[in-house]
């Protein structure tokens, strides 16, 4: 089986969960696959009947890794397919890469971000990240995660538009 998505196995691309959206301007397009373009391609397998298709998936699930970008803006309505997929097939991933998006909110790079309040989004955030929990959960012992990976994605240095900060003179 491994054999089979190896011919559609584009190297080492993670399998992205979120629209691409989610990842721009960090990420392009061409950095990652599309889950739903990966089925599409193993269309011709998992269409021979039940219980290929469950090889095929659960080969694929074991094989790739799976990117999931969550972010304060995020949500069941807005990401239906994280929700969707990650609530079914989460517990049997054995490689996944959590990001943390932080730069739609008070950490972006704009300089009118600076005066976001910090509050705002990560309740919704911990939603997001409490659902992901809950499905891991549900994980059975003879299928444990074998690589979980977070990224943290915030702005990092002075905005453009605003001043470099002083340079520190000790007091004499």
């Amino acid at each position: 089986m491994k054999h089979v998505l190896q011919s559609y196995d584009n190297g080492t691309k993670p399998i992205r969960m979120n629209n691409a959206v989610y990842y721009y301007p960090i990420w392009s397009e061409n950095d990652m696959d599309h889950f739903n373009s990966v089925l599409t391609s193993l269309e011709p397998y998992t269409a021979v009947c039940r219980g290929f298709q469950a090889d095929v998936i659960a080969t694929l699930l074991l094989a790739r890794r799976f990117q999931i970008t969550y972010s304060p803006l995020m949500g069941e309505r807005t990401q239906p397919l994280v929700f969707e997929t990650m609530a079914l097939f989460g517990p049997m991933m054995a490689s996944i890469t959590i990001e943390v998006d932080f730069t739609k909110l008070s950490g972006g790079s704009d300089p009118p971000a600076a005066n976001f309040n910090p509050q705002v989004g990560p309740d919704k955030l911990e939603e997001s990240m409490n659902h992901f929990v809950k499905w891991q959960l549900t994980r059975s012992r003879d299928t444990p995660i074998q690589d979980l990976r977070i990224l943290v994605r915030r702005y990092h240095g002075v905005r453009p538009g605003t001043a470099p900060p002083a340079p520190y003179t000790p007091m004499s």
